[in-house]
């Protein structure tokens, strides 16, 4: 593989990876190394004379994830800043406004299992149930599923009994 292909798929795959990168440290600098650490590993797999695998996004998916998980084996967990009130980083327009609802979404968030916080970091992100089919070897029904349970919990975890109630 040529030094230009190399460059078009780190080019194309980068911003996804680092996203997700992102969404499992929860910090800008920490996702970039983590993702430069996992193409440099692959592109020296390379060099030695591995190949490529037939699903590079899900590859790269599964090695960060892999990377991270050992990464925390192996320092620990370090902690991060939270940036509730969107001080830090610009805000989303999507998101709401009002500061003690971007609260209740966190806490809301941050009671999720490991599993759930990942399945909606990914769905968020634009990933289609194929996708996550693939990055996790489950069935598509049970990707649906999981989706359902995740969404069902982090909205009761968000409004309580009050949903319940409106309907």
């Amino acid at each position: 593989m040529e030094n230009s292909e190399i460059a078009k798929i780190y080019k194309e795959l980068y911003p996804n990876l680092f996203r997700y990168a992102q969404s499992l440290t929860k910090n800008k600098d920490d996702a970039h190394d983590l993702t430069m650490e996992v193409l440099a590993s692959t592109l020296e797999r390379l060099q030695a004379g591995d190949e490529l695998a037939s699903n590079l996004k899900a590859f790269f998916i599964r090695s960060i994830r892999n990377k991270f998980i050992d990464n925390k084996r192996k320092y620990g967990r370090v902690g991060s800043i939270d940036d509730c009130d969107g001080y830090l980083e610009p805000i989303d327009e999507q998101a709401p406004s009002d500061p003690f609802m971007k609260k209740r979404i966190a806490s809301a968030y941050s009671k999720l299992s490991g599993a759930c916080q990942e399945t909606l970091a990914l769905i968020a992100q634009g990933w289609k149930y194929d996708e996550i089919k693939e990055l996790k070897n489950v069935s598509k029904n049970s990707v649906a599923g999981s989706v359902y349970k995740c969404r069902e919990k982090f909205s009761n975890y968000l409004y309580g009994k009050e949903r319940k109630e409106l309907n």
